[in-house]
């Protein structure tokens, strides 16, 4: 019970926090504010999570990866933080390239473990190369862009590595669905499916960044950006949450009277 809840309540507590931030006097700050939170949430997850394994495990440190992800992304949302150009762009591309450098330890943690042959070969590299071809039609605009200004801003070289490391967290985001898909029927399969689901709304969140102004007025668009990305927080917080939850030893039953 605890774990479908904790599988099923991000998605519509985000689309609540999203709506109440719309109704408040400043969206903006408290859209700034929420972000805070929910960062936090998903760092003290994920945190909670690498507590679960034992020193050197490779998902130890991989939990640990995203925890700090995470924490470096909430305090860059701090008002007056966000303002300090240099920082906002050193601290992205710290997220952008320790959290698909964290999802490719857990990938290889799986497949360490000698589980690949769960997943069907087919699968195995078809659906990596069709998420490929998602990051780049998604992230590879802005690349080019940012390559664009390296020249007249040599600090737009940390924003190039940042858009790098999105195409290499959209592409990490299929094997961590097949993991998901091999352990289904198993109470692993829930922290994984969760982690999973947390990044599929990071990808919906790049793509309603780009869709949602063509399509919505923009305070609807804003919105629409913030709560795919509040989902995407909340799900990694319980992610972490129900790994902690799994790997605690099965509670034994009573023998038979």
């Amino acid at each position: 019970m605890r774990l479908r809840l904790l599988a099923l309540a991000p998605f519509p507590l985000a689309i609540l926090l999203a709506l109440a931030a719309s109704f408040m006097s400043g969206p903006a700050l408290a859209y700034q504010l929420e972000g805070v939170i929910v960062k936090a949430l998903a760092a003290a997850g994920c945190a909670v999570a690498a507590g679960a394994f034992p020193r050197r495990s490779r998902l130890r440190l991989a939990w640990g990866l995203q925890a700090a992800c995470y924490a470096v992304l909430s305090l860059k949302t701090l008002p007056g933080l966000i303002d300090v150009v240099l920082l906002m762009r050193v601290s992205t591309l710290f997220a952008n390239l320790v959290a698909p450098a964290a999802a490719f330890l857990m990938v290889q943690a799986w497949y360490g473990a000698g589980l690949s042959p769960a997943i069907p070969r087919r699968g195995r590299w078809l659906l990596p190369l069709l998420a490929l071809g998602c990051g780049l039609a998604l992230a590879g605009p802005t690349l080019a862009a940012r390559l664009e200004l390296v020249g007249k801003d040599p600090t737009a070289l940390l924003l190039v590595f940042s858009a790098i490391g999105d195409i290499g967290s959209i592409t990490l985001l299929a094997p961590l669905l097949l993991i998901a898909i091999a352990m289904r029927g198993g109470r692993l399969a829930w922290p994984w499916g969760i982690l999973a689901t947390g990044e599929l709304c990071w990808l919906l969140y790049d793509l309603a960044s780009l869709v949602a102004p063509l399509l919505l007025g923009p305070a609807s668009a804003l919105g629409a950006t913030e709560a795919m990305r509040t989902a995407g927080c909340l799900f990694y917080a319980s992610a972490g949450l129900a790994q902690r939850l799994v790997s605690r030893p099965a509670p034994s039953q009573a023998p038979p009277a």
